[in-house]
């Protein structure tokens, strides 16, 4: 497993068999939701499930790679509606 975060967070990974290279990509987007986030895990797991958007990057080579994304605007929007209410 190679995570490579880009500096956006989501990370590609790159495996030999194209499963293995989705969870991992799904995983490393879970722990990047709880450590940069704050969501606990059950959070970033329901989170991933409806939001993120994984994409296939790599087939061609021995190597398969897989990226996911959650739209940052996510988080935008709860931040001004939670500074709002305060």
């Amino acid at each position: 497993m190679e995570p490579s975060f880009g500096g956006y967070g989501p990370p590609v990974i790159t495996q030999s068999v194209l499963n293995k290279a989705f969870n991992n990509a799904l995983h490393e987007t879970i722990d990047f939701l709880v450590t940069e986030k704050g969501l606990d895990r059950y959070e970033a797991y329901a989170l991933s499930a409806m939001a993120a958007d994984c994409r296939v990057s790599q087939v061609v080579d021995v190597r398969k790679g897989v990226h996911c994304m959650v739209p940052k605007s996510l988080f935008s929007k709860v931040g001004k509606t939670a500074k709002a209410a305060n």
